[in-house]
């Protein structure tokens, strides 16, 4: 997917596989114009019935959009929730549902496109963002993205969340600014504003060595750890500083518990490593 930027503002994404059947001998091109411009359409709709600053998401709830035909099928919307910047429908087109957000603060017109290429690269820890587009209100520009449409939760979707963003920050660099039970079903982030990546400063060997650390600590194996961390300390001293300073930003925001003695032996093994004090070592 090309990334998203201000200079290049088309529609990001492509049509949902689900909805190919229905376009019939259209052209793909043709069809993803259409449905393009029926979402559009509904997010006028949205952006002429709803007063970002004077209504509550209890008024926006009560407000009734109207579904457009969609490849000769007749769509159905239905509310879901609200944020701060945006209000998220359901959209049934035949027997396929997908998940609508509008947004409705012209700041952030941007920030859904723009963590669509985000999203990519945390393929199965986030809900999966098909196609976006922006659009004009009064001079102003706000944008739109249909994902897959996750119907159900579990007790334990929040935790299982916590647990798969915590690793991938350590082997992918993947950051998640807006862990919310709101935002977590069926054990994936379903609104990817916030979703971040940084490049992870390490070589493709070394960061085989942070997968291997990763799985000890997924499979609860510590006298492993134990003995990879061993290892680290004469053969990868970076791997360590990346552990420790990656597990000590998460610590502050996302602690969890069972992993906590891991975060022990790290902060032990990092302490062992030569010259670690005043050597410019940081993160």
């Amino acid at each position: 997917m090309k990334k998203f930027t201000y200079f290049d503002y088309g529609h990001r994404g492509a049509l949902p596989p689900d909805l190919v059947p229905l376009i019939g001998d259209r052209s793909r091109a043709a069809a993803t114009r259409e449905f393009i411009d029926a979402i559009t359409k509904v997010a006028h709709e949205y952006h002429a019935s709803v007063d970002s600053y004077k209504m509550t998401h209890a008024d926006i709830a009560r407000v009734k959009l109207h579904a457009p035909d969609i490849f000769g099928q007749q769509a159905k919307i239905d509310y879901i929730a609200s944020g701060t910047a945006a209000s998220v429908y359901k959209v049934t087109i035949g027997d396929v549902a997908f998940a609508l957000k509008i947004n409705r603060q012209d700041r952030t017109w941007a920030s859904d496109l723009e963590d669509m290429h985000n999203a990519r690269a945390a393929r199965h820890l986030a809900n999966r963002p098909h196609i976006g587009a922006t659009f004009d209100v009064d001079g102003e520009t706000y944008s739109w993205i249909v994902s897959d449409y996750v119907a159900t939760t579990h007790p334990k979707d929040y935790a299982r969340a916590r647990e798969k963003l915590y690793m991938a920050a350590l082997t992918r660099g993947i950051d998640y600014t807006d862990l919310t039970d709101e935002n977590i079903k069926g054990g994936k982030v379903i609104d990817i504003s916030g979703l971040r990546r940084h490049k992870i400063d390490l070589g493709r060997g070394d960061l085989d060595r942070v997968k291997k650390f990763v799985y000890k600590m997924r499979t609860g194996d510590l006298n492993g750890f134990v003995a990879l961390a061993q290892d680290a300390l004469t053969d990868a001293p970076d791997v360590l500083r990346h552990l420790y300073w990656t597990m000590q930003d998460l610590k502050r925001d996302m602690f969890i518990e069972r992993f906590a003695p891991f975060y022990d032996v790290v902060a032990a093994f990092y302490r062992m490593i030569p010259h670690t004090i005043g050597s410019g070592q940081s993160r």
